[in-house]
């Protein structure tokens, strides 16, 4: 759980998502499973997170890293019910993640505004979603 899953396969990283699919729920620990697919520091953490809706139907908190430096992340599952095409809504929110960038980058929001854009993690195996 703790360590890096840098030899892992694209096939096996579709398995561990094609089998929790069928599943009724997420288990805390196969989030956490998950969770080590992306380049972020051991260790992990996973809990469950409340606010769960239409779009994200599964929805995990993970700490991750040393107790001195740790970060915070979201783990979601696209609700596949609700939208067929998941490579389609990542490839949207791609772009709406680029524009807001684009958009901060160049100032336009209004003064005392403040955004945070959202940063995708890309997986151990180097892509991107």
């Amino acid at each position: 759980m703790m360590t890096s899953q840098a030899g892992v396969e694209e096939s096996s990283l579709q398995t561990i998502f094609y089998n929790a699919a069928e599943r009724e729920e997420y288990s805390i620990a196969l989030a956490a499973r998950i969770g080590t697919k992306f380049e972020v520091p051991a260790p992990l953490e996973a809990f469950d997170f409340p606010q769960k809706g239409n779009i994200n139907l599964y929805t995990f908190f993970l700490v991750r890293g040393p107790s001195n430096r740790t970060r915070e992340y979201i783990l979601q599952r696209i609700n596949q019910e609700v939208f067929v095409r998941p490579d389609v809504v990542m490839a949207a929110m791609l772009a709406s993640l680029e524009s807001q960038r684009q958009s901060v980058a160049q100032g336009l929001l209004p003064v005392g505004r403040e955004w945070d854009v959202t940063t995708l993690l890309p997986l151990v195996m180097g892509h991107p979603i």
